[in-house]
């Protein structure tokens, strides 16, 4: 009979000769078991292991070599204590087992807690797998995931089945996991398929992840295998993540098996290995990446070299110098300088100048200046003042701008005193895109406090705006009572505004109060509105006032227009003005001619054009006839 002193007194030397284990591993590198360890059967939790195979508890492997002491290790005395408490719950009856699991659930130290619990439910799941089941799932979460995947070692299917009774979306999800991470070694087919067969929602998507990657460590042909029996969006991501996982226990096998495969999975799959496979055998790496390369840019190989740059800098920047093509150099430089930027900005820059001026250098520079956009805002800054090179300080400024200001756009707009005068009004434009993505009332007292140093930037924020949110374009225009201001906001918000609502694009056309700004708007609106409904554009220019600007609106319909030549006579009649409405009828007889020469032919009889625009037609035609 085992009295329940008896049973405090195990599971108190089962807690100290748990924190002892913990003492005496915590300064040794940690073994990951083997693969082979991994999938063997398990039959009892004290079924005595190989002497070169992980203990119960501990993942620190028992050399061959370590002799008596290593023998006498308080991991030893654990799991002597462990198989103590199993043979004396061996021996306990139903209402015992329930006394010493409520007496190991009152434990301080939870691994011991943990631990005990474990040693205990796999005995009581020999006597009653529900009850087990069941108190497993009276404790925490975390340690409630412990026990069920210690249980799914003998019991699997009334593991999983109960798991998936759990109700609380969170838990279940975790007690799921848990007995999926337990099984997939030992039955990976099967605990594919039983993930694959739960309902279609997050839990069962993040299951197939979890279920793959633990296939992979094992066996990552088979994962990928498995992984391809899903449809092709499902298969693809969990195929891009056995790559990631492959890549970093053997990158060599990894990347043979990105070469078998065809030209567009190469692309897709290929940086999953790259980074894994350059940071552990450089030369093999880059040497597969020139053999997948795709392009003159060498993007898989310039990228592979700018990891390699973040620890070996100086070989990286060597081989990038030493690239084949000017494309290809210029990618890699970019690649290299960047990464060299994130920790030394000067010297990347430094060998930046060192390029000729052209095309490669502004490239580099680009890259770099991105780069240096992710370092604080001080030091971005900092590095842009010391380019003493005008030209290239401008350009420097326009890549920083703009990247600083999709990452801290408050960040960006503080610095702009700090910004070079020639810099100042690409920096204004990017803090202002910045703006409008993330606060668009602050970006609209940044556009109108720097109007006079970059109007146009204006309307730009007003497009991006209007072209993510029009409702949110027209509050941002009702508050503006300054004319200027609501002319310049307007000229930007109409473009995308008439794709969504034509008709109240038109009506805010006729508000901008600038005559020149009102007559190219409304043409810009009648040529977009003629796109969607040639009819409705049609009437409402023909409701507008005689003038240039009528006029300019019927030339964008005749030139925009799919109507036949009867259509395009009447909207040209109504031109008044000589002048346009010539230029009108060379316009819409070149595009009659594309698809009716016939057609072409009735307008120029109705109207005629004068020499210099016939002889513009008639190049038009020489050039069709040539397939220019």
């Amino acid at each position: 009979m085992v009295t329940r002193s008896s049973l405090v007194w195990i599971m108190t030397g089962i807690a100290a000769g748990i924190a002892g284990g913990w003492l005496w591993n915590r300064e040794r590198p940690e073994v990951v078991p083997s693969a082979a360890s991994a999938v063997e059967p398990i039959r009892s939790p004290f079924t005595p292991r190989r002497e070169e195979r992980a203990t119960y508890l501990t993942p620190a492997a028992a050399s061959p070599s370590s002799g008596s002491a290593r023998s006498a290790s308080p991991t030893s005395s654990e799991f002597s204590q462990r198989q103590s408490l199993y043979e004396s719950a061996s021996h306990a009856d139903r209402e015992q087992l329930l006394a010493m699991i409520a007496d190991a659930r009152a434990l301080t130290n939870p691994a011991a807690r943990r631990s005990t619990m474990e040693v205990l439910l796999l005995r009581y799941a020999e006597l009653d797998v529900d009850g087990a089941l069941g108190q497993a799932l009276e404790s925490d979460r975390e340690t409630a995931a412990h026990l069920l995947a210690a249980l799914s070692a003998v019991v699997p299917e009334q593991t999983w089945e109960r798991a998936k009774q759990v109700t609380n979306p969170a838990e279940r999800f975790a007690y799921l996991d848990a007995v999926v991470n337990a099984l997939a070694a030992q039955d990976p087919e099967r605990v594919f398929q039983k993930v694959t067969d739960l309902p279609a929602e997050w839990q069962r998507s993040e299951l197939l992840q979890s279920v793959v990657a633990a296939i992979a460590e094992v066996d990552p042909r088979l994962a990928i295998r498995l992984a391809e029996s899903q449809g092709p969006v499902v298969s693809g991501s969990l195929t891009e993540l056995i790559a990631t996982q492959w890549s970093r226990q053997n990158p060599a096998e990894a990347g043979r098996w990105v070469e078998s495969l065809s030209r567009t999975d190469q692309a897709r799959y290929a940086y999953r290995v790259a980074d894994a496979y350059v940071a552990q055998k450089p030369n093999e790496a880059l040497a597969w990446a020139l053999r997948l390369a795709g392009s003159p840019q060498r993007y898989l190989w310039s990228s592979m070299l700018g990891q390699m740059a973040k620890y070996d800098p100086d070989q990286a920047l060597q081989i990038a110098q030493a690239a084949e093509s000017p494309a290809q150099r210029a990618q890699a430089l970019g690649k290299v300088l960047a990464a060299i930027a994130q920790t030394n900005p000067s010297m990347a820059m430094t060998h930046l100048l060192k390029l000729p001026a052209g095309r490669m250098r502004s490239e580099v520079l680009g890259e770099v200046a991105r780069s240096v956009a992710t370092l604080t805002p001080t030091a971005a800054i900092d590095w842009l003042n010391e380019i003493n090179d005008d030209s290239m300080q401008a350009e420097a400024a326009q890549s920083l701008g703009w990247a600083m200001s999709r990452r801290n756009v408050e960040a960006a707009a503080q610095l702009i005193d700090r910004v070079p005068k020639d810099a100042r009004p690409g920096w204004i434009n990017a803090v202002a895109m910045g703006y409008a993505e993330f606060d668009v009332e602050k970006g609209r007292q940044w556009v109108r406090r720097y109007a006079s140093d970059q109007p146009d930037t204006a309307a730009q924020f007003a497009r991006t705006v209007a072209s993510r949110n029009p409702e949110l374009a027209m509050q941002l225009i009702d508050g503006v009572t300054d004319d200027q201001e609501r002319d310049r906001l307007l000229r930007g918000v109409l473009p995308p505004l008439t794709e969504n609502s034509p008709a109240q694009a038109a009506r805010l056309a006729e508000r901008i109060t600038d005559e020149e700004t009102k007559a190219r708007s409304i043409a810009e609106v009648a040529m977009i509105w003629s796109q969607y409904d040639l009819p409705a554009a049609r009437k409402w220019v023909g409701s507008l006032a005689d003038g240039s600007t009528k006029d300019q609106a019927l030339t964008q319909l005749v030139q925009r227009g799919v109507g036949s030549v009867d259509d395009t006579l009447s909207i040209i009649n109504q031109i008044q003005t000589p002048e346009r409405r010539s230029h009108a009828v060379l316009m819409a007889a070149m595009r009659l001619s594309q698809n009716d020469m016939e057609s072409a032919r009735t307008l120029l009889r109705r109207y005629p054009l004068d020499p210099q625009r016939q002889r513009q037609f008639d190049d038009f035609l020489q050039r069709r006839g040539r397939g220019q």
